[in-house]
């Protein structure tokens, strides 16, 4: 059973430069020591990672494309498949 989530912090950057640089830093860090949430975190996001098309994801949420503070939570969903959250930071009222 999988499980886990993680959740990246967008800022000036775009959804996919922080997903790949989460899984970087997840991935490096397993090569000294691993534990389980760590596995999990790094197969949660190498998933999600392979999985999405994140031009098309860009170009669907503005948020996503950096630029405005914002959170995206991953997530296994029951049928095994990655799933995504968005959640607005407070005083962030987005493109004007």
């Amino acid at each position: 059973m999988r499980g886990g989530e993680v959740v990246l912090q967008l800022g000036p950057v775009c959804i996919e430069t922080v997903a790949r640089q989460a899984w970087r830093r997840i991935v490096e860090k397993l090569t000294t020591r691993h534990d389980m949430r760590s596995t999990l975190e790094a197969t949660l996001l190498r998933e999600f990672i392979e999985a999405t098309d994140f031009a098309r994801m860009r170009s669907e949420h503005q948020e996503l494309a950096g630029g405005l503070r914002c959170q995206v939570r991953l997530y296994w969903a029951p049928d095994g498949g990655v799933r995504w959250e968005l959640h607005h930071l407070r005083g962030d009222k987005g493109p004007q």
